[in-house]
């Protein structure tokens, strides 16, 4: 893809006059051949995007701004490497609505020419990058859009819909995870958020996600797992059900079976799990990645110095990436902006305009900024660790791709 194909979303250039730290990320990114015109050379899966949110249909706090711009929004994402985008399940009318938009778009012609940006862009728009648009051509090689999957269950703040009829809420969500099928890649997001119990108590909270453990280790799927303020709690509830715990369990059954029946049963273990948009301690995540979790990175687990120290020091083996899509972005003023190496052609929601981003709401494609940032906190090649965290989401969620055994 050439520079200027790839300005139609991004605008070359590292920011010269950014502090010393910025301009080592951006050597180190140049060194790699991750430019922002080659950053389609990378591979990415973003494991946490909220696509099913109202702003990607225009509606911002029950305005209308804009027409939906969802097909824009996967370019975009393809653009810059985004291979797969698991939708987020925040309830089970969100996990449902996630399945129906996973496969209208996966059902879609997923081919796509470059140039279908929309070349009419430069038209109706007064930036550089949108103008370059006009120098695309049919002769640009063809982009898959990402491929979707979801995630099913509860967040921790919307569990009192789980409590109001809790034998019938479960049992939607495993039908609705059986009817998903290969779609559905893990039960959550659920666990605990004790910074917004003004939504929903924290025994609430933990009730109901004793009962998505359940589902997980009954299904076998994974867990994608919310942690804000609750560290302990939340420790002591997972302990007992890490896939840590679940292989010495599924260890000490192989030991002591008799072979009769085949063991039987799964220690009541889950399978695996990522606790996402982390922005806890590095003493947690130690514990989180010795319990044998993954560690989710967004903006949100970069805004501050702290923050930054603790994704500096997580195993690279236990390190996936995210968006949070439409929230999380890096802004001006979280500590990990100092690594940010591009600009991005952005346009408020009223003024909406093809191959803009809407200001101040984030998308997949904005997953290289937090590769970006933390590759540069941790002082390592962005490429290396785009590869790691991206073999990291096959072993989690698509083990049957991975090209490295599970651990």
């Amino acid at each position: 893809m050439s520079e200027s194909e790839a300005a139609v979303v991004v605008t070359s250039g590292v920011k010269v006059e950014k502090a010393a730290a910025a301009a080592a990320a951006a050597s180190a990114i140049a060194t790699s051949g991750a430019t922002d015109s080659a950053v389609s050379a990378l591979r990415f899966i973003d494991i946490g995007a909220n696509m099913t949110d109202s702003m990607f249909n225009g509606m911002y706090r029950g305005k209308s701004k804009h027409n939906g711009d969802l097909r824009d929004v996967l370019r975009r994402a393809a653009l810059h490497g985004v291979e797969r985008i698991i939708i987020t399940g925040t309830s089970l009318e969100e996990s449902r609505a996630a399945l129906d938009l996973a496969r209208h778009w996966n059902s879609e012609s997923v081919i796509d020419h470059c140039a279908g940006i929309d070349a009419a862009a430069a038209a109706d728009s007064d930036t550089k990058a949108a103008a370059e648009v006009s120098e695309m051509t049919p002769s640009v090689p063809v982009l898959s859009l990402p491929r979707l999957s979801v995630t099913v269950g509860c967040h921790p703040t919307r569990c009192d819909e789980f409590a109001a009829d809790p034998d019938a809420y479960e049992r939607d969500l495993r039908a609705l995870i059986a009817e998903a099928g290969p779609l559905a890649v893990a039960v959550g997001e659920c666990g605990l958020d004790y910074a917004r119990t003004q939504f929903c108590a924290p025994e609430t909270q933990r009730t109901y996600f004793r009962r998505q453990i359940d589902i997980a280790r009954d299904t076998g799927l994974p867990m994608f797992l919310h942690l804000r303020d609750a560290h302990d709690d939340f420790l002591d509830i997972i302990r007992d059900h890490s896939p840590v715990a679940a292989a010495a369990a599924a260890a000490e059954a192989a030991a002591t079976t008799t072979g009769e029946e085949g063991g039987g049963g799964g220690g009541g273990g889950i399978s695996g799990g990522v606790v996402h948009s982390y922005d806890g301690t590095l003493d947690v995540a130690r514990e989180l990645e010795a319990l044998g979790f993954y560690i989710g990175i967004n903006g949100c687990s970069l805004r501050t110095v702290e923050n930054l120290e603790t994704a500096s020091s997580l195993s690279q083996e236990r390190v996936l990436l995210e968006t949070d899509a439409p929230w999380c972005e890096i802004r001006r003023t979280h500590a990990g902006a100092a690594y940010l190496t591009r600009e991005w052609p952005q346009k408020k929601a009223d003024k909406w305009a093809s191959g803009h981003l809407v200001k101040s709401r984030n998308e997949p494609c904005r997953i290289v900024d937090v590769l970006d940032v933390l590759a540069a906190a941790r002082n390592q090649n962005p490429v290396t660790l785009a590869e790691a965290a991206y073999q990291n989401t096959l072993r989690l969620f698509f083990s049957a791709e991975s090209e490295s055994p599970s651990s």
